[in-house]
C-alpha cells in the first residue's frame, strides 16, 4: 500500500453486470475459438463463458477460471435485477478479440 501512496495511485473496486453460464475451457474454445491453440493444462478446468457489454453496445466473449470468476461476481437476484432496473438482454454469442487465457479480460 505503500507504493501506492507514493505513486499516487489510490485502490478502486469496479462494478458491472455481466452475463455467464459455467463451461469449461474446452467447450469454450470449441464454440467460440475453435481455430485458437490452447494450454493442455486448463483445456478441461471449469471455468464460466463471460459476455462482457462494451460502452458502445457491442459485446465480447471470454472465458475465466471457476476460482477468479467466483471471487469476483456473484448471481443477481430477480430482486436486485428489478430493483437495478436492468433488463437482461437477449443472448447473443458474438465472438470478441482476445485470447483464450483464463483471465478476465475488461
Amino acid at each position: 500500500m505503500d507504493t501506492q501512496k507514493r505513486s499516487g495511485l489510490k485502490p478502486y473496486i469496479g462494478t458491472k453486470v455481466i452475463l455467464a453460464e459455467k463451461m469449461s475451457n474446452s467447450e469454450f474454445r470449441e464454440k467460440f475459438r475453435a481455430n485458437q491453440t490452447h494450454d493442455l493444462e486448463t483445456e478441461y478446468c471449469p471455468g464460466y463463458h463471460v459476455q462482457y457489454s462494451n460502452p458502445d453496445g457491442s459485446k465480447y466473449d471470454s472465458w475465466s477460471p471457476v476460482h477468479v470468476f467466483e471471487m469476483s461476481y456473484r448471481e443477481i437476484s430477480e430482486e436486485e435485477l428489478h430493483w437495478m432496473g436492468i433488463r437482461i438482454p437477449s443472448q447473443d454469442n458474438t465472438q470478441g478479440p482476445g485470447p483464450c487465457s483464463g483471465e478476465i479480460r475488461k
